[in-house]
């Protein structure tokens, strides 16, 4: 019974975003709402904005419908709102980035009160500092991810795909709703947002899907005797947790604004080692998935200490790699 439940909201959010994402396109293009070429972008033509739309209400939509009301999911669901505005007024005119961070600390703090934080050492004190450093940060991640067609909406579809595996070999329906509400939501977006992209998800799409993922992350459940569960979201989302990491260092170590947009992202960095786009998107969606089968064994098998210190060991690896190359590329430059 719960997996047919689990099917339909999986197909009513992926046909919603299949057949939403065509009529937000014709709007954006009506009312001129595009992201325009420039030096620090690939596209070379205008690309209409808004698809993030799609996918927010599609997936407030299908959840709503096949979940029961509670104070925690209507905080969840008005939060969400509020991302979801923030993202539009920045797609349409533009939003300084100390208040749209000023209000996802707001949209934080909702879900906070409402009983969504993190639990790690069952200290408020602590724990909840902790959690508005993680959703603030994975909600920015993924918003940072979106630099390349297909790549930040794939690597949300597959880590949420992922969750929704561990929740529901968990019974936890209320994270399994939410974690295949979105995966079906952002796969039927990427049919349109692929390389090369018909539209972008704009702020509105990458701060929701980052925001929404964060919730997941904290409501994921493990039993008592699972040791390290609490790395398990962070290795789901090791790709866009890599990236924000590798760019801030980077840019801290070349004296740059870290809110700007550079191309010196993961993807970035693949293409300049000679990968097309495609494949360089290929590749990480690759790591997603192995990423994602990582935590499946992690939750499943008592093997902590085998796959945390290679996933660490990987994870400075990768980004002392990017960074000696992008060091001697400015030497040959």
């Amino acid at each position: 019974m719960t997996f047919s439940i689990y099917l339909w909201i999986f197909l009513a959010s992926l046909f919603g975003a299949l057949i939403g994402t065509p009529i937000i396109r014709k709007i954006a293009l009506k009312f001129n709402i595009v992201d325009l070429p420039s030096g620090r972008k690939i596209h070379l033509e205008p690309i209409p904005l808004l698809g993030g739309f799609v996918i927010a209400i599609v997936f407030l939509l299908v959840f709503s419908l096949f979940s029961k009301p509670s104070g925690e999911i209507i905080a969840v669901i008005l939060s969400s709102i509020l991302i979801i505005l923030v993202g539009l007024i920045d797609d349409i005119r533009g939003f300084p980035p100390f208040l749209k961070l000023s209000f996802q600390i707001l949209a934080t703090w909702l879900i906070i009160i409402f009983g969504t934080s993190i639990s790690f050492t069952n200290n408020p004190n602590i724990d909840i500092p902790f959690t508005f450093l993680w959703v603030v940060g994975i909600t920015n991640a993924f918003n940072l991810l979106d630099n390349m067609d297909g790549l930040s909406v794939g690597i949300a579809g597959i880590a949420s795909f992922f969750f929704f595996v561990l929740s529901a070999i968990g019974g936890q329906y209320l994270v399994g709703s939410l974690s295949i509400a979105l995966c079906g939501s952002c796969l039927g977006f990427l049919r349109y947002n692929f390389k090369p992209a018909k539209i972008f998800m704009g702020d509105t799409g990458s701060m929701f899907i980052g925001f929404i993922l964060s919730i997941i992350g904290i409501k994921l459940r493990f039993s008592d005797d699972i040791s390290f569960s609490w790395i398990i979201p962070i290795i789901i989302l090791g790709i866009p947790i890599f990236d924000t990491t590798l760019v801030t260092i980077s840019r801290m170590m070349r004296k740059a604004k870290v809110s700007e947009a550079a191309k010196d992202h993961t993807s970035h960095r693949l293409v300049a080692f000679g990968l097309t786009h495609i494949k360089a998107v290929l590749l990480l969606y690759t790591i997603g998935i192995i990423l994602g089968l990582l935590s499946i064994l992690l939750a499943n098998f008592r093997i902590g200490y085998f796959i945390i210190p290679v996933f660490i060991i990987f994870f400075i690896g990768g980004i002392i790699f990017f960074e000696t190359k992008e060091k001697e590329s400015f030497k040959q430059a």
